[in-house]
């Protein structure tokens, strides 16, 4: 039934709990209307889009409130097109490796959630880049599509599945069964399946409180993985892990690579390695953060000093971070932005990173570690220097081993060492940044070479002599 008694009512704030929304409202005939969006410009839009309509003398579907000219548009709205909405909705709000997981899990689910007749698709791997790279970043961060991947985004735009089909358990099994596997058709890691899982809960749950959907399908699917299983926890492999005299000659062979990137980089891996810090936490740490670098050298000799940590700088992509860097900045892990995590630095810590200040000095913002440009180095520069000392440090029949075969190594390292010297766990997850119960999960590995040492420990216990 058509009309043209429309009624327009005022834009107020949407019902949406964990998102800020704005509600549309009008009223065709007696009955009422209502559309939510995620910002109060795109509500003006649409009213406006409304209003152009009734004042053109366009008749109202009682049913679906909409003009004659716009029924056909809403008809049309497909999970891809809504997939972008929801990236571009979330994007301001989240942090720049939030970002990045994101567009990960609906590339991985949107080439999955197209029609049974849309035949072969385009090359996965273009489609996949094709959609990170442009369709799910704002405007001024795509890049400039290939021809190849340009047709591919032609093609998910055509073939993708009405929203209307969403709301099918069958068909968003099909999304699942999608983040279940790796690209190459084998088996995602559990953590990986349950973080594209949440992102595509999360989308499903956006479109009910935009109104696209009635209810959530995910709600109806028990998710096998978790049953009866905690979160997956990668426990850190023993064979990695250095000694006290193999972490120090190592730290000491960073400098020997090159004639500045290894010396520049020295009291960086002496940071996680005595320090037990994250890669992303040396990159954000600052004088300011370091109590003992004011005073002379005797003052300091001997003596214990402080890293109040306060930032971090995750290598996360240009494409992804608001400052358009490679490194985004921010708050540490598992903390409140303006929380500050107290580290121990011991007298050797303190030494080392008294002694790159003076040679090496900070940046203009105070930052320690930094290439001749002033940017935070790279993860992939890190491991290539670590990768030359230890030709350095370690004898030939130790090079093809796992032992320090990756940066994260020192800092696994350092936090088995306080554990195996009898630092009391609480103790010692304070200054690692980490829970008891994760620390108990994760470092449950030996020293190398410290095997013997044990065995002897447990020899006296049961000697009967």
């Amino acid at each position: 039934m058509k009309t043209y008694r429309v009624r327009f009512k005022e834009i107020r704030p949407g019902k949406a709990k964990k998102k800020r929304t704005w509600e549309l409202r009008w009223v065709v005939d007696t009955k009422e209307h209502s559309e939510t969006y995620v910002n109060k410009e795109q509500a003006k839009n649409r009213l406006s889009d409304l209003r152009q309509a009734a004042k053109s003398g366009e008749a109202f579907d009682t049913v679906t409130g909409l003009p004659d000219s716009l029924v056909e548009a809403e008809a049309g709205r497909t999970w891809f097109e809504f997939a972008k909405v929801y990236a571009l909705a979330y994007w301001p709000d989240v942090a720049a490796n939030t970002r990045d997981a994101m567009s990960e899990a609906l590339a991985t689910v949107t080439p999955a959630l197209v029609k049974e007749d849309a035949g072969e698709g385009p090359d996965p791997k273009v489609l996949r880049e094709a959609l990170r790279s442009v369709a799910f970043l704002p405007e001024d961060r795509r890049a400039e599509p290939s021809p190849e991947m340009a047709e591919a985004l032609r093609w998910v735009e055509r073939w993708s599945l009405p929203m209307a089909e969403m709301v099918r358990v069958d068909v968003v099994k099909v999304g699942l069964a999608a983040v279940a596997l790796k690209m190459d058709g084998s088996k995602a890691a559990t953590n990986t399946y349950r973080r594209k899982r949440a992102v595509f809960f999360n989308a499903l749950q956006f479109a009910v409180d935009l109104g696209e959907i009635d209810e959530n399908p995910l709600t109806k699917i028990k998710a096998k993985r978790k049953r009866g299983r905690k979160k997956a926890v990668k426990r850190v492999d023993r064979r990695t892990l250095v000694n006290t005299r193999q972490g120090r000659e190592l730290v000491t062979a960073v400098s020997y690579v090159g004639r500045s990137r290894g010396p520049m980089m020295r009291a960086l891996f002496a940071c996680m390695y005595y320090g037990a810090l994250r890669p992303e936490e040396t990159a954000g740490l600052r004088d300011t953060d370091c109590d003992f670098l004011k005073g002379d050298d005797e003052e300091w000799r001997g003596r214990w000093g402080t890293m109040n940590l306060a930032q971090t700088r995750p290598e996360v992509g240009k494409r992804w971070t608001d400052s358009g860097e490679v490194h985004d900045e921010r708050g540490l892990k598992h903390r409140d932005d303006d929380d500050v995590r107290p580290v121990p630095a011991s007298p050797i810590l303190v030494r080392i990173l008294r002694e790159h200040v003076a040679m090496f000095g900070t940046t203009s913002d105070g930052r320690l570690f930094r290439t001749r440009s002033g940017k935070p180095f790279s993860y992939s520069a890190i491991n290539g220097v670590l990768q030359e000392a230890r030709k350095f440090a370690f004898p030939p029949d130790r090079l093809d081993s796992l032992l320090a075969n990756n940066p994260y190594s020192l800092r696994h390292a350092a936090v088995s060492t306080q554990l195996n010297a009898g630092v009391s766990p609480q103790n010692v997850a304070e200054r690692a940044g980490q829970s008891v119960e994760v620390l108990f999960q994760v470092y449950a590995g030996c020293l190398d070479g410290d095997t013997e040492r044990m065995n002897k420990l447990i020899e006296e216990i049961f000697d009967d002599d």
